[in-house]
């Protein structure tokens, strides 16, 4: 069974008068309370054969709780019990909650053989599911609804890396051949057209709310009137997609896009309590779109001749994103009798980092490595002098025992030169640089890639992030 289910209760409960020793009778409960959840884990997946590999985790959650005030809260010098409407009001006077949820999460298959991994394997799919609703009344309140829906498609594969290096098995770029130590870098030029990680996702995210006031002018002797139901509902239906490419080993390219849409209108403005289920799968009006591309490229400056001390790396970001407008200003009428547009901005930011080991340049130069090889030498007969003076340190002093030492590793002018050009050990820089630039009054929406749907995008420059004063090229085109 604990392989199946796991099921967890708890539940509470307090009567009117409960509270601490000291404290007051005002300080104590002014209601009896109760409440209780209930919450269970399945895997459904138990009741199929395991070899299919089929994952179904389903949870539900019930809860409940109940408030019943000690005195009416509509004549609050009254206990409850000894109203004579006791009966009438016990429903209206009673705060009372419940909540309910049903998930699926991550339905998937798993692979159950050791074949290669396909892009169109059903593994790489997943699917999620959730349904919640909320429920509340009091005194004030005749009823307050919540409903919410959520449902994802989530795909993700990983291609294998296949780099080809056409120059890989030329001649004069054989570490035998005299030639190879100046033609690393072609050597080692690689190249990877195809892409190597792929996702897509969307998402149905939908809202409903609806609540209606309670009237308490008849329970006071008025008149009845009944308060209209107020609702709002938030239907949102998005999706997003990466592509990425390693082009080479050093060269990565990364682009992510993403669309939230929302569907409103007269078919939504209503209430309805099975509303939510309306066009559950509808694609609304775009309100929200982001694309990002990323490029990360670690040059290969190191394999040059004579650059093996060097490390550079270049970081370019593009991003946009389209925004709508309230309806109120897409509509509000212009000159041309076009509404204000929507809002669009863009943003790049170009990074690069470089990390230089001066001790490899130096040893690049026939003057630094003979000072480098005096250095050790004398480094050397220090050694030995220190070890010869330890030596006579146990015996007798003699006179004039001592004779003055002669290097043999004898520095050169130039060597304290490059003594003190090589005290620099390790050399960094970092650069960065961000632009970015806002247009409103876009009319059209945006289309899969971010274009305009009927031409009126600010242009690939201004989408891809190589182009910002775009408004004066509006300007003088006259549009």
């Amino acid at each position: 069974m604990g392989d199946f289910a796991q099921v967890q209760v708890s539940g509470s409960l307090s009567s009117a008068g409960f509270g601490a020793i000291d404290a007051g009778p005002s300080q104590r409960n002014q209601e009896d309370y109760k409440d209780y959840a209930v919450n269970a884990q399945l895997k459904l997946d138990k009741f199929l054969p395991k070899k299919w590999g089929i994952e179904i985790p389903f949870n539900v959650t019930m809860s409940e709780q109940f408030t019943d005030p000690k005195y009416n809260p509509l004549d609050n010098d009254v206990l409850f019990d000894e109203d004579p409407r006791k009966d009438e009001l016990e429903d209206i006077v009673r705060t009372y909650a419940q909540q309910k949820s049903f998930t699926f999460s991550n339905v998937r298959k798993v692979k159950t053989n050791n074949k290669p991994a396909r892009f169109y394997d059903v593994s790489n799919f997943a699917v999620s599911f959730m349904y919640a609703d909320t429920y509340n009344r009091d005194v004030y309140t005749q009823y307050n609804l919540t409903k919410n829906v959520r449902a994802s498609l989530n795909y993700n594969y990983n291609f294998k890396s296949n780099f080809y290096q056409p120059f890989k098995d030329w001649r004069a770029v054989q570490d035998t051949a005299k030639s190879s130590k100046y033609l690393k870098f072609i050597k080692e030029f690689n190249i990877n057209p195809l892409p190597a990680r792929l996702s897509f996702r969307t998402d149905i995210d939908r809202t409903y709310t609806e609540r209606q006031y309670r009237d308490l002018n008849q329970y006071f002797g008025g008149s009845s009137y009944l308060f209209p139901v107020a609702f709002s509902n938030n239907f949102l239906f998005s999706w997003q997609y990466n592509v990425g490419f390693d082009l080479t080993k050093s060269l990565r390219l990364d682009y992510t896009s993403s669309t939230r849409t929302l569907n409103d209108g007269v078919d939504y403005e209503y209430a309805d309590k099975g509303l939510i289920w309306n066009n559950l799968f509808e694609v609304g009006r775009p309100v929200n779109y982001d694309h990002q591309i990323q490029l990360n490229w670690k040059t290969p400056v190191y394999l040059f001749p004579y650059m093996s001390w060097a490390n550079l790396e270049i970081g370019f970001t593009s991003n946009y994103n389209w925004q709508a407008r309230s309806t109120v200003f897409r509509n509000a009428p212009t000159e041309n009798g076009e509404g204000l547009g929507n809002i669009s901005q863009n943003s790049n930011n170009i990074n690069m980092i470089g990390d230089f080991d001066m001790a490899k340049f130096y040893s690049e130069f026939t003057g630094y490595n003979k000072m480098d090889s005096i250095k050790r030498g004398r480094n050397r007969e220090i050694d030995s002098l220190s070890r010869a003076y330890e030596a006579q340190t146990g015996k007798k002093f003699r006179r004039n025992s001592k004779k003055s030492y002669k290097f043999k590793n004898k520095y050169r002018p130039q060597d304290f030169g490059w003594m003190i050009v090589s005290s620099i050990k390790k050399f960094q820089f970092n650069y960065n640089q961000t632009n970015g630039a806002v247009v409103p009054g876009i009319l059209s929406d945006p289309n899969f890639f971010g274009f305009g749907n009927d031409g009126g995008s600010p242009g690939a420059g201004f989408i891809y992030g190589t182009e910002f004063d775009v408004i004066r090229k509006f300007i003088e085109s006259g549009n």
